[in-house]
């Protein structure tokens, strides 16, 4: 298994480690837009596909600032603890009360707040309801992120 090592600062490969070896070993350095790369040939497919799945995975400049600005938000509540203790149903009551913060922040009445948590409840067949709740955890962490980008770029 490959792990890839990036700059925090610019994402870009510096490195891989594997489990065949004891110790990281620099395979690919992107310098000016180009990928240098220092491995053996029977490598060279495996460092390919590494850098192709990098090159596509690569972070949009929006889903960076959003995931910096997270990360100072929970730096500024370490005081607090973890989340890794708390139930399913403690992070589902901090969700919804961080939403209708949110949504109360937006200048959302509570009027158009309770017929958009009505209707969303009303258009869920909740018999065939067969979702994967981490994929629906990043839609909802994605969709903040929107909201996050068109609030500081002032777009409403």
């Amino acid at each position: 298994m490959i792990q890839l090592l990036t700059d925090s600062e610019a994402p870009r490969i510096v490195g891989y480690t594997s489990e065949t070896r004891n110790s990281p070993t620099t395979l690919a350095l992107k310098e000016h837009g180009q990928w240098m790369l220092s491995c053996s040939e029977r490598e060279l497919p495996g460092v390919q596909a590494m850098i192709s799945t990098f090159e596509r995975t690569s972070l949009r400049p929006e889903v960076l600032a959003f995931a910096r600005a997270m990360e100072l938000k929970l730096q500024a509540n370490d005081h607090k603890g973890g989340w890794q203790s708390l139930s399913r149903d403690d992070l589902s009551e901090l969700l919804i009360g961080e939403l209708v913060e949110l949504l109360a922040a937006l200048h959302l009445n509570e009027e158009t707040l309770k017929s958009i948590i009505t209707d969303a409840c009303a258009s869920l067949d909740w018999t065939d309801f067969q979702s994967n709740p981490s994929l629906e955890a990043l839609d909802v962490a994605n969709i903040a992120m929107m909201i996050h980008d068109n609030l500081t770029n002032a777009r409403f």
